[in-house]
């Protein structure tokens, strides 16, 4: 895989690997669950760029930790500009 992968097709290997999943309350749990896969991203993505030996990484999307139910939203960022914005929930654009 390239420094441009195909984010539809690693979204459905991911979904096929995992199956149904239990769903966590709104508010806390998830905002905390999204946190956590954010930060998962963030560590994979760094060891893609050191195995691909890449000077920078290419921006991929972040789930928004906002914690509502059914919320989709995401933002492309790189997992140096994640760090950046991370100094408390990261909620994408697009909530009002």
């Amino acid at each position: 895989m390239g420094a441009e992968p195909d984010w539809d097709a690693v979204t459905a290997a991911v979904k096929a690997a995992l199956g149904p999943l239990p769903r966590l309350q709104p508010g806390d749990e998830l905002s905390r669950q999204r946190l956590i896969e954010n930060l998962a991203a963030c560590r994979q993505g760094r060891l893609w760029q050191a195995d691909l030996g890449l000077t920078e990484l290419p921006p991929y999307p972040f789930a928004c930790e906002c914690g509502r139910s059914g919320c989709d939203l995401t933002w492309s960022a790189t997992p140096d500009q994640y760090d950046v914005r991370s100094t408390g929930r990261v909620v994408a654009d697009g909530h009002s």
